[in-house]
């Protein structure tokens, strides 16, 4: 595959980029073409010139002194002797030449060709394009192929990430009601997802937008990016020019939310010890982290660097089901708790499984913008400026 520039000089000549045909560090051969025609005919020819070519070591290439032939003696001769390899050049570059001069045609402007064998061309039609694409991507050309449509069709370039983002989320989505409904996971592998799918918590619960901050955070300790004594699931943050510290604490959903115990009085159903604890943990982690940890000269300095503040910070709890409230007496009782308590926020899994089922949908009806995604992406701790 050879690439040629061609410039048009007139109307009867256009100048052609030089074939290597060898170089050593020094010294080089090059064939110097040039297309012709007779004026008035639309028939373009090549002429030619083999010039050797030297430099030192840190100037660029320059044509030697020509020689006259009507300077030579009697029995005088100059030979420019080229190898196999050479001469093989010089014949594919009088094959490119003719092919570009019999198909192509001269324009008037610079043009940058390639020529190439035709059963080294893949011709792409309906039937093989599929194919071809992914040959491409198997050969590890999947960044030029996206730089090539982002080049060639920006909006097709978006579609396509709008696209490949919704199709993320749906098997997220999917994922997540799988492992909803069949109650398997321990609370690391629902932080490890809830972590690597940060746009669930998108939508916080009184309409600010969440980022997860930082995985398992110390909120008393030496810092929140080191080891501490007291840790919690994320460190999240919501967003905006200015953005304020969140604590988040994710449970399971099968964690009971009541005691299957007799009621505390009647009509009132008492909460489980592990429902009550978690609320206590979601408080003194969010306490702790408001007096201790965002004290701390470290954290305050790398926070606050990309004005991210710590006031009262609000925590959320993700824990159970609302498939619990089987009875008049547990409905009531977990609203009315849930909704007299200021910190923390109280979420089922079920509820925020809807919650990411709506951005889901909302965004194949286009009414929610991907625009905000890059305010969810985690901050790692290379992208920590100190």
């Amino acid at each position: 595959m050879e690439r040629l520039t061609v410039e048009r000089t007139s109307a009867t000549s256009a100048d052609v980029s030089d074939f290597v045909l060898g170089e050593t560090t020094t010294t080089r051969r090059v064939f110097r073409a040039q297309f012709v025609r007779h004026p008035n005919e639309a028939e373009w020819l090549v002429k030619g010139s083999l010039i050797c070519q030297r430099k030192s070591r840190l100037s660029s290439w320059e044509d030697t002194k020509a020689l006259k032939l009507s300077e030579l003696k009697a029995g005088e001769a100059v030979a420019l002797t080229l190898d196999s390899s050479q001469t093989e050049k010089l014949a594919e570059a009088l094959d490119s030449l003719k092919t570009v001069a019999a198909k192509r045609g001269i324009k008037w402007r610079t043009q940058e060709l390639v020529v190439a064998d035709p059963t080294h061309v893949i011709e792409v039609n309906d039937v093989n394009r599929k194919r071809v694409i992914e040959q491409l991507i198997a050969r590890r050309y999947s960044q030029d192929v996206w730089d090539a449509i982002s080049e060639t069709d920006p909006d097709l370039a978006t579609r396509l990430s709008q696209s490949r983002i919704q199709l993320t989320r749906e098997g997220a989505l999917k994922t997540f009601r799988e492992h909803l409904d069949a109650e398997d996971w321990s609370e690391p592998e629902w932080q490890e997802f809830f972590w690597n799918h940060q746009w669930i918590f998108g939508y916080g619960l009184r309409y600010h937008f969440l980022g997860l901050e930082k995985h398992e955070a110390n909120y008393g300790g030496e810092s929140y990016l080191g080891r501490g004594k007291q840790r919690g699931e994320f460190l999240a943050r919501t967003s905006g020019s200015t953005s304020f510290t969140v604590v988040v604490e994710i449970k399971k959903p099968e964690t009971e939310l009541f005691s299957e115990s007799e009621n505390y009085r009647s009509g009132v159903p008492r909460f489980s010890a592990e429902f009550v604890s978690a609320i206590s943990q979601a408080q003194v982690n969010s306490r702790t982290w408001d007096t201790e940890g965002s004290q701390r000269a470290i954290d305050r300095e790398l926070l606050e660097h990309r004005r991210i503040f710590t006031v009262a910070p609000l925590s959320i709890l993700v824990i159970g089901s609302t498939k619990q409230l089987t009875s008049h007496e547990r409905r009531t009782c977990f609203e009315l708790f849930r909704k007299n308590v200021h910190n923390p926020d109280i979420l089922a899994f079920d509820e925020l499984f809807e919650r990411a089922k709506y951005i889901v949908d909302a965004s194949t009806d286009q009414q929610v913008s991907t625009e905000h995604d890059e305010s969810f992406d985690a901050i790692t701790d290379a992208d920590i400026p100190f």
